[in-house]
């Protein structure tokens, strides 16, 4: 309350201050993350991806109990007993990144999932896999989904609050509940159904990224010019 603005990421978590905290409302406006589309696209064609034929996932993000790693490597561990052959990037490090892998070794997924430790530039992995994959427990806006949708990807993401937003509440790909069983269930969905991954796949177009700058820009100069 002692604020002038208050900025949040998207319409659920202004929805969620909102609730949270009296006579705010006024205050409260939604500015979002720009990306850059051609930065992204030209970062992501600095150097190649080696694939091996499998289906290949990919997420990316901080190995810290919100960003759900654990949830993603008990995923993989079901998708193996589904049959499933997969390679699976973890694009990252952090706090969990030791109990990560021994949770991999334990599941027998040394072949399946390899981490590639922090990077300057992850874009190339996501744009070599066939699916992206968001298995958060909590998450305002993350921005690597957007990316992964500007590289034409088709993303499954559980069900956080900018998941929903990004995803427009599952019509530009899949939302899953939070638990590995969600999370499998919806990579092995788009993996058998070549043509559901398709409708997911390119959707970021010319008008989209007109929409997202407009936006960004409006909520800039509405913030600066207070």
């Amino acid at each position: 309350p002692m604020f002038d603005r208050i900025a949040a990421m998207n319409a659920g978590c202004a929805g969620m201050l909102d609730a949270a905290y009296d006579g705010i409302g006024d205050k409260l406006m939604v500015t979002g993350n720009y990306v850059d589309p051609d930065t992204v696209r030209t970062a992501a064609a600095e150097y190649a991806v080696n694939r091996d034929g499998r289906m290949t996932l990919c997420s990316c993000g901080r190995f810290t109990k919100i960003k759900g790693f654990d949830i993603a490597v008990d995923a993989a561990a079901l998708l193996k007993r589904s049959g499933i052959d997969f390679a699976w990037y973890l694009v990252g490090d952090g706090v969990e990144r030791t109990d990560l892998e021994k949770r991999i070794a334990e599941n027998g997924l040394t072949d399946n999932i390899i981490i590639t430790g922090l990077l300057t530039n992850p874009y190339p992995y996501i744009s070599a896999c066939d699916i992206y994959v968001q298995p958060s427990r909590e998450d305002a806006l993350p921005l690597s989904v957007k990316e992964a949708r500007i590289l034409g990807k088709a993303v499954v993401s559980t069900d956080t609050v900018g998941g929903r937003t990004l995803l427009d509440n599952g019509k530009k790909g899949v939302v899953t509940p939070i638990s590995a069983e969600g999370l499998a269930g919806g990579i092995e969905e788009l993996a058998a159904d070549k043509r559901k991954r398709a409708s997911f796949e390119n959707l970021y177009d010319i008008a989209e990224r007109e929409k997202d700058r407009n936006a960004y820009a409006a909520a800039l100069d509405k913030l600066l010019t207070f």
